[in-house]
């Protein structure tokens, strides 16, 4: 994977696995289906445990655009790698469709996922009806620090196989955070002044996997 590439689509997966099969999953994850997606167009740009979630997995995959997704997707889960451990994979699962499919407010790159830092926070705000634009701008101005913001990408996901969570009030903000200590002291107040634009607020505390 080039560092450089672009990343103008992303998805948030979340998976829910068997108990007790999370570290055995990760493990199998890293050997199997890093590098090979890497190597074809889908970007694992995170691997992550969620806090105080023992049985989930939640991982980030970027692409260029919606189009190299459109090419990468049949291409893998067709290929020979998913033929030859997907059953595995998906034995050690529950769910794994709890996925929102998203666009950047700004360019951005491989490396801007691929930090040393060990905790990633995932905030997801469902804005009030009409409320996005101006939740947007509000967000946008405070602008803090290692934050990157996304919205839900509007083109048909045309891959039904991946089913993936579709709301038009959806602002997504991703942080990166060196651990939970940095996190508890960073500024919040622009999340305070946009109280009244918010109708919902889902938060993932994130502890990177390898």
């Amino acid at each position: 994977m080039n560092r450089e590439e672009q990343i103008n689509v992303v998805e948030l997966r979340n998976y829910l696995l068997k108990p007790g099969a999370r570290d055995r999953f990760i493990d199998y994850f890293a050997r199997h289906f890093v590098e090979s997606q890497n190597n074809s167009g889908g970007f694992v740009l995170g691997a992550f445990t969620i806090n105080d979630e023992a049985d989930r997995f939640f991982w980030i995959r970027g692409f260029t655009d919606m189009n190299s997704r459109s090419r990468f997707l049949p291409a893998f889960y067709g290929g020979e790698i998913w033929k030859k451990f997907g059953g595995e994979a998906n034995d050690m699962m529950l769910e794994s469709h709890h996925v929102y499919l998203l666009n950047p407010l700004k360019t951005m790159r491989a490396k801007d996922f691929l930090t040393e830092k060990n905790l990633t926070v995932i905030d997801l705000y469902f804005a009030e009806i009409n409320k996005l634009a101006e939740l947007i701008d509000l967000f946008q101005t405070k602008n803090p620090e290692n934050s990157s913001f996304w919205r839900s990408e509007t083109a048909e996901n045309d891959f039904p196989r991946l089913p993936v969570i579709k709301n038009e009030n959806l602002l997504a903000a991703i942080t990166s955070h060196a651990d939970e200590s940095e996190y508890q002291s960073s500024e919040k107040d622009w999340q305070t002044n946009a109280e009244n634009l918010i109708k919902k607020h889902e938060q993932l505390i994130l502890t990177r996997a390898f």
